[in-house]
């Protein structure tokens, strides 16, 4: 599709303009591919096999729709708004492509097996926030929703004195943002790691050799530690609902 409309069902817009209603295949692949910022059109049907984004701006998302097959994130972004972009294919190869500038504002909810490592090539409009997921021998859950929402999450309310890291109390968050994991269900076995890459922060880390993460349950909750913090290898090993890094005194 080159059109800055994508495909419609009905009438004289997009990229196939015939008379009556259209009817787009399921199993097919769709490329958005117009040199711009571009939406995917009401004709986009619920369910695509893969989808590729190389138009070099962002495609926008006008409803929730499925990937069966592979993601490409050839060049430009995705912008799901409020609506949420399911890749149901458990590879952990299922998206491609990703990088600083090619990722997904918004919702990404992944099918995963028990073992693996998930990317979430996820971000705000202008700073790639990578997160992976890495699984071994989980259970109880068969899907993982993920988001970044930008905004400075320190608050007063919240203090941070019960979070150390390597014996060092934490005392503010950084500043541009949080992520959001929420499995389809708990957790009954296996590990996991979540290694989170931050960008676009403001305020100074004073010793950059010691960071860890915050979780809470939600914005009303008070921040907690997440888990085992492993300073060697910049892991941290937690289940979250909402969590960013946080810095030294």
């Amino acid at each position: 599709m080159g059109s800055l409309l994508g495909i419609s069902a009905t009438g004289l817009l997009g990229n196939i303009q015939v008379s009556g209603t259209r009817s787009y295949s399921t199993g097919a692949d769709y490329v958005y591919s117009g040199g711009a910022t571009q939406n995917t059109g009401g004709g986009i049907p619920a369910t695509v096999r893969n989808l590729t984004v190389n138009n070099g701006g962002t495609l926008t998302m006008s409803t929730d729709f499925t990937v069966t097959g592979v993601l490409n994130l050839a060049n430009g972004k995705i912008n799901t708004g409020s609506n949420t972009l399911y890749i149901t294919n458990t590879s952990t190869s299922s998206i491609t492509g990703y990088s600083s500038s090619n990722y997904i504002v918004g919702n990404l909810n992944r099918s995963v097996g028990s073992s693996g490592a998930y990317v979430y090539p996820l971000g705000s409009t202008s700073k790639y926030e990578l997160l992976t997921l890495t699984l071994s021998g989980t259970a109880g859950f068969s899907n993982v929703l993920g988001k970044f929402t930008a905004g400075d999450p320190n608050d007063a309310s919240f203090v941070l004195d019960t979070i150390t890291a390597d014996g060092v109390e934490m005392s503010e968050l950084l500043d541009y943002g949080t992520w959001m994991l929420t499995p389809n269900s708990p957790l009954t076995s296996g590990t996991f790691t979540v290694r989170l890459k931050e960008d676009g922060f403001s305020n100074m880390i004073l010793d950059g050799t010691v960071i860890t993460l915050a979780n809470r349950a939600n914005a009303s909750s008070q921040w907690l530690p997440a888990g085992t913090h492993d300073n060697s290898t910049s892991v941290y090993r937690f289940w979250s609902c909402n969590c960013r890094t946080i810095k030294i005194k």
